[in-house]
């Protein structure tokens, strides 16, 4: 009799368990289909992706919606059973351009090269720092905070819209910037020689542009407010103002790129350090050039990367050197947009080794983070062996406790 009871207790909780875990899949879907995994109404009428929906924000050379749902108008959008979410789209497009560029299928779930990670960390870690300090504006402020506005190159004006330039309150030299996109320059090295139409023709495309929508899908960029700045034109004396990058992991250089002739004929260098050049390449497009000496204030260039890049998986912090003095540049979290043609392959992995994802991705479209993977779905099965040893043993205490019970009640 006692081992029968014993087997009818295992059997109700092996009964009680599968229940659990039945419970536990259910909940997880419905939390999926219609939570924060995917959004709910009115999280997709809160995003910016659909222009007729906001105000104020300048998108869209890319229509997201039609891509994908080409046969159903806004209003179908809200029906429950289009499950994909706006972060699930966006994977479509980050694998189709993957693809497109690499010629490879792009792996998500186990990226291990440093190109794939940059991938997954613009779908999953576009965070609102990230916004903030990509905004070529707004990351002045955080410069200064750190290490000074002394670093900061000079700003001249900042404008919403190019009407608001008063050019002849302008130098013979400036550099004109918009602060939401990269490649967004125009240098100027007489005034006298602007053609002021080409000029404003070319601002106002810029600042009609969503730059994630119409190239990599740095999703950090997205939300940036459009803005037109001009900054002193800064020169060390060459006619060649080379950009030192310095590319940080958790806060720790790693590796320096020297960028030289961006303008014209694009080249870089790879350092490490110590100012060794290494004979690597990210982007094997570009050639090297005569090694540079090695900056005299390299210590402090390396310590002010440390301070900018701290607390980010990745990020690559640029700056540049005129007369020995030091002028910050930008912050990058996807340098070459993850699509760098890094060789050899396994200086793209060991690079790749160095960025530890976080568990935890983040929905831009609703401030929120999220698993991105079903926990139970990929671990039950390491765990369910564990799970009922724990429970035979609570099984026998309990069987244990109630015939004690039952003997010392008679």
């Amino acid at each position: 009799m006692k081992y029968k009871e014993l087997l009818f207790f295992h059997i109700i909780i092996f009964i009680c368990f599968c229940f659990i875990v039945m419970f536990m899949h259910i909940i997880f879907f419905l939390y999926k289909q219609f939570g924060i995994i995917g959004l709910k109404e009115k999280d997709f009428k809160i995003s910016p992706i659909f222009n007729d929906l906001c105000k104020n924000i300048h998108f869209n050379n890319l229509d997201i919606y039609k891509d994908y749902y080409s046969n159903s108008s806004i209003k179908n959008i809200f029906d429950p059973s289009i499950s994909s979410s706006i972060n699930d789209i966006y994977q479509k497009i980050v694998k189709e351009r993957w693809f497109k560029m690499i010629n490879k299928p792009l792996n998500l779930d186990n990226p291990v090269t440093f190109n794939e990670k940059i991938q997954w960390l613009k779908l999953y870690n576009s965070i609102p720092i990230k916004t903030r300090l990509a905004d070529k504006y707004l990351v002045r402020e955080y410069v200064k905070n750190k290490i000074g506005k002394e670093y900061l190159i000079p700003l001249l004006g900042v404008y919403d819209k190019f009407e608001e330039i008063n050019f002849g309150m302008l130098p013979d030299k400036f550099v004109i910037k918009c602060n939401h996109g990269s490649g967004y320059n125009i240098i100027v090295k007489d005034k006298s020689k602007l053609n002021l139409k080409d000029i404003q023709t070319k601002i106002n495309n810029w600042m009609n542009i969503n730059y994630p929508f119409v190239y990599g899908m740095e999703l950090h960029y997205r939300d940036i407010e459009p803005k037109i700045i001009i900054e002193e034109f800064m020169d060390d004396g060459t006619g060649d103002l080379k950009d030192y990058k310095i590319t940080c992991f958790n806060g720790k250089p790693e590796l320096i790129w020297v960028d030289s002739d961006r303008f014209t004929n694009h080249k870089r260098n790879l350092y490490d350090l110590n100012w060794k050049q290494l004979p690597y390449k990210i982007n094997s497009h570009y050639e090297t050039f005569p090694s540079p000496e090695k900056p005299k204030n390299l210590k402090k260039l390396l310590k002010f990367a440390s301070i900018l890049s701290k607390n980010f998986i990745y990020v690559r912090v640029d700056f540049y050197i005129i007369n020995q003095k030091i002028f910050f540049s930008e912050m990058t979290f996807a340098s070459e947009s993850g699509y760098g043609n890094i060789e050899p392959h396994n200086f793209d992995l060991y690079l790749g080794s160095l960025i530890k994802l976080p568990k935890l991705a983040y929905n831009i479209d609703i401030g929120e983070y999220y698993f991105l993977k079903n926990p139970f779905k990929t671990k039950l099965y390491l765990i369910y062996p564990n799970i009922m040893v724990v429970f035979s043993l609570i099984i026998w205490v309990i069987h244990y406790i109630y015939k004690k019970l039952k003997f010392s009640l008679r």
